[in-house]
């Protein structure tokens, strides 16, 4: 979209998430070299915290996936960048390998939405809204083998296709996991917002709300994303030998 019509508004929430993920990811690597303690990142505010920035970005990206002029394109863009992150994290850091990330994540909900969006906008955006939201609480506890509370059957966990759809097999590992269910939902709720905001003529309100700083980091958000880590990281290596 040209400057004029941004929503910048949604540029702003988008840079408060990569905000809190870079302090989210510096906490992380404490823990992990040891500056803080290893068992902090499990406790349930570090989860909380950890998950109310995967919230945001996923219904952030659903919202704006009908921005897009390009969205195979951009969803290709994103699928493989995520796959780049697994081979590197498989060959420098493998002890904390990224298999099936948020990038990856994120091209396959926008490959998936582009190829579903002649069906899915036929739905009224209340319906869908309403529809996305209990089918992301219904599912949201498949990857420990529930659906709501009754238990799944241990055959639909086997291998990486299985895991890559929501049904990890007992050995695998990531430390960024995001299947395509149950987080399609949520993805799909950001969707039918949009279209929600756009019939009840909201979508002018996003575009007075221009922090600078902010709709700058917003924008930018992808190079941010894929330069903090190993920033970060690097830094904090350095540290113990200056």
């Amino acid at each position: 979209m040209g400057r004029s019509t941004r929503l910048s508004a949604v540029d702003c929430v988008r840079a408060a998430a990569i905000i809190s993920m870079i302090l989210y990811h510096g906490f992380w690597d404490l823990c992990s070299l040891g500056f803080l303690p290893g068992g902090l990142i499990a406790s349930r505010p570090a989860v909380i915290w950890q998950r109310s920035i995967a919230f945001t970005f996923i219904a952030v990206s659903g919202f704006c996936f009908s921005l897009s002029k390009k969205p195979i394109k951009n969803g290709l863009i994103l699928f493989l960048l995520g796959a780049a992150i697994t081979a590197a994290t498989a060959v420098f850091m493998p002890q904390n390998i990224i298999i099936f990330g948020i990038l990856t994540f994120l091209g396959s909900a926008a490959l998936v939405t582009a190829l579903l969006d002649f069906a899915l906008k036929k739905i009224s955006p209340y319906i869908g809204l309403i529809i996305s939201l209990v089918l992301f609480a219904l599912t949201f506890s498949i990857n420990a083998g529930y659906l709501a509370k009754f238990p799944l059957p241990a055959a639909l966990f086997k291998n990486y296709l299985t895991a890559f759809f929501g049904f990890p097999f007992r050995d695998f590992f990531s430390v960024d996991y995001f299947s395509l269910f149950p987080w399609l939902f949520l993805y799909l709720a950001g969707y039918y917002l949009f279209k929600l905001c756009k019939r009840l003529n909201l979508l002018r309100f996003l575009r007075k709300s221009d922090i600078k700083p902010l709709t700058f980091i917003g924008r930018h958000s992808l190079v941010i994303y894929l330069v903090h880590q190993p920033i970060i990281y690097g830094i904090l290596c350095l540290i113990p030998r200056l």
